[in-house]
């Protein structure tokens, strides 16, 4: 499996670097990612975020009938 994937939402920086900016800060869910990073793809990075040492948690939330994952680095 290659674990190199780049796709550019910001000019000079991939949408992982962007993603694991974001979580330095604050958790992230799908719908976020895919607004602020045009990432549609954020359970694969946090894949490849966690092969690579980072300690990411993943929590089931409910919000208008709807269940959504929120992922937040320890």
């Amino acid at each position: 499996m290659q674990t190199d994937i780049y796709f550019q939402s910001q000019p000079g920086k991939d949408v992982m670097s962007q993603v694991l900016d974001h979580l330095q800060k604050k958790t992230l869910t799908t719908w976020e990612a895919i607004t602020l990073y045009n990432c549609t793809r954020l359970s694969a990075y946090i894949h490849i975020l966690k092969d690579r040492g980072h300690n990411i948690t993943s929590t089931w939330k409910h919000h208008n009938g709807k269940r959504f994952t929120e992922y937040k680095l320890i």
